[in-house]
């Protein structure tokens, strides 16, 4: 995501969308607005999850839990429908801790009534209008530790409660990116939470996901995510320092983008191919792109655009199992929605239509 937090963000509440911007490095905590994509209809089993028969696809789309009209907005623009939507959202809010089905379930409830995946993207902090820190007792280190009675691991069974009595699938993808600078769980030592250790975050997600199950909750899938490159503490350090293990994964994922303008043009291979490989001799799990897009200035968006499905056309991402593009305007920032000009939406829509 990027750096610095939107406007819009600072204006929602807990139960909204938080809108921030595309990874970059950065000390200020960053929320986000996602889409996803990925396999639905199955559940964890400890095993590696199905393969798609055809590549999945999804989008950041703006307006989150509050504008069902957005899904068909894209969907009319691409000329494809989406496999899987994602949303971002809080631990806590104001008020305490957020339930499940206090915020994402109608959502939720839509999203699949529409024959796609919910996917929350779901991040361990707490936000006061434009303001936000860790949530209660959520650092790695406490998550990993902290006895079961303590406020956030309550919440955590709790909300897997919810997940669990929902009943179908859906993708959590928590703490992402934690290889780069700006979140409370960022690998090294960061402002929020102290230093935070490949061990410390490792022990966190495996708890979490442990309770999860516990709890009954085989309908949820876990996303572990990393930025393209490592930054900030982590910098130079593997992407796969924080793998928790295929026990405990059932999608690897990762975040790129190209700023283009003063940051350089990159190509879809630049940002992708090597994070790909290393998590491909790591995992033989699925791997998703969950959040790409490239702005417009110092190069050609459409041809960049149909380089990158030309790459993925020719199998050089053969353990790929969706991309989710980030289609969300961010002010101050390259543009990333796909129709941030005529011949990007038409590369875009000509790309996907030709997909298997």
């Amino acid at each position: 995501m990027p750096s610095a937090w939107s406007e819009k963000a600072k204006e929602m509440m807990s139960v909204r969308i938080f809108a921030s911007q595309p990874n970059r490095r950065s000390s200020r905590l960053r929320l986000s607005l996602y889409a996803g994509i990925a396999l639905a209809g199955i559940a964890i089993t400890g095993t590696s999850p199905a393969r798609a028969a055809h590549l999945l696809l999804g989008a950041s789309l703006t307006g989150g839990l509050d504008d069902k009209s957005q899904i068909a907005q894209f969907e009319a623009l691409t000329g494809r429908r989406l496999d899987i939507v994602n949303v971002p959202m809080p631990w806590a809010g104001p008020a305490g801790f957020i339930s499940f089905n206090g915020s994402v379930l109608p959502w939720a409830t839509d999203v699949s009534s529409r024959g796609a995946l919910p996917m929350v993207s779901w991040e361990p902090i707490r936000v006061n209008g434009g303001s936000s820190a860790q949530a209660p007792g959520a650092c790695p280190s406490q998550l990993a530790t902290e006895p079961e009675s303590a406020p956030a691991i309550a919440f955590l069974h709790a909300y897997a409660r919810d997940v669990a009595a929902f009943g179908k699938p859906i993708l959590i993808r928590p703490m992402h990116e934690m290889n780069i600078s700006g979140w409370t769980w960022s690998l090294g030592n960061n402002p929020y939470c102290g230093e935070v250790s490949a061990a410390d975050y490792i022990a966190a997600w495996r708890r979490m996901v442990s309770i999860f199950r516990a709890e009954g909750a085989r309908n949820a899938q876990f996303v572990w995510c990393v930025s393209w490159s490592s930054m900030g503490d982590s910098a130079g350090t593997p992407v796969t320092v924080t793998y928790p293990g295929d026990a405990y994964v059932d999608y690897a994922a990762i975040d790129g983008y190209n700023f283009g303008g003063k940051d350089g043009w990159r190509s879809f291979d630049q940002i992708f191919r090597a994070p790909y490989a290393e998590i491909a001799a790591r995992t033989s799990r699925p791997i998703l792109i969950a959040e790409w897009a490239s702005g417009e200035t110092g190069g050609s968006k459409a041809a960049w655009i149909r380089a990158a499905f030309a790459s993925v056309r020719a199998n050089h991402y053969p353990q790929l199992a969706g991309l989710l593009w980030f289609n969300f305007p961010v002010a101050g920032q390259p543009s990333w929605v796909v129709d941030s000009s005529p011949a990007a939406a038409r590369a875009y829509r000509a790309a996907v239509r030709n997909l298997p």
